[in-house]
């Protein structure tokens, strides 16, 4: 009986050191799976921020061509403002719109008919008069009409 137990003794022995060796490889396979989820999770949140940081960048890129693209816009604004108040416009625009003309100067201004052979005998063009009305066409207008139509 004596060996029996020994035995027996022998055998939860080696049942007890079986177990304890299955407990340490299963915790540290839990703890590896663990650290690695961590690490996945980790990886994953990084890849994103990436992303995002790249979608950033060509967003703020965009906005600065933006900016520069209304810049040069405002630039052309201004410049056209300043034109338009400018002296040289007003006369300008004395002259083309309103026919007007400076002190002591002459204005040749087209006929706008040109008369057949029937009508040599009866319509004359009248001259212009200084008192006349403007008329509806700018004078560019009519002087290009004159030789182009």
């Amino acid at each position: 009986m004596g060996t029996m137990i020994k035995r027996v003794g022998r055998f939860v022995e080696h049942v007890m050191v079986d177990t304890e060796r299955r407990f340490r490889r299963s915790s540290a396979s839990f703890a590896m799976l663990i650290l690695l989820a961590i690490g996945i999770y980790f990886v994953v949140g990084f890849a994103k921020e990436v992303v995002h940081g790249q979608q950033l960048s060509a967003d703020v890129s965009a906005e600065m061509q933006s900016n520069a693209d209304l810049q040069q816009a405002n630039a052309r604004l201004t410049q056209e403002q300043q034109y338009y108040q400018s002296d040289g416009y007003a006369e300008f625009a004395a002259r083309e719109s309103l026919n007007l003309r400076k002190p002591n100067e002459t204005i040749i201004l087209p006929i706008q008919s040109t008369p057949t052979a029937s009508d040599h005998s009866t319509i004359r063009p009248a001259a212009p008069s200084a008192a006349s009305a403007p008329p509806s066409q700018a004078n560019w207008q009519r002087w290009f009409s004159l030789f182009f139509k």
